[in-house]
């Protein structure tokens, strides 16, 4: 059974800043960005108003030049799927067994913690616990 950490709006915004001077400090080349279905799409969103970038809504339209967000990086099953080479990858959370490390994360999960995320409820975050 693995702790729950309920991770807050707060501590989101904190984070999101964080991943935006990031993300506007690095050299990279971004021309948009995708979130992935589910948890993915909120920072997205976000991360589109505040970098100014167009948000796809299909996988098929990934580039690398495409920013590729996802709240978590738990084993990295989806984003390797999903990656295109020189794709960057943005996640609030990354884990240290992971086997896609994002280029930019704020925070690491401990191996016997899971976050509910604020715009998920306690049984809609056991539905994503595979």
């Amino acid at each position: 059974m693995k702790n729950k950490l309920f991770y807050s709006w707060e501590q989101l915004e904190r984070d999101v800043d964080f991943l935006v001077k990031q993300l506007k400090f690095a050299s990279y080349t971004h021309k948009n960005i995708y979130g992935v279905p589910r948890g993915g799409l909120v920072l997205a969103v976000i991360l589109s108003h505040q970098l100014k970038l167009p948000l796809i809504l299909t996988a098929s339209k990934i580039s690398n030049q495409t920013l590729i967000i996802d709240d978590i990086s738990d084993t990295g099953k989806t984003l390797k799927k999903i990656m295109k080479k020189g794709s960057t990858v943005v996640t609030l959370w990354t884990t240290p067994h992971t086997k896609v490390v994002p280029d930019f994360y704020a925070n690491v999960l401990k191996k016997d913690e899971w976050v509910v995320f604020p715009f998920e409820t306690l049984e809609t975050s056991k539905r994503d616990n595979k």
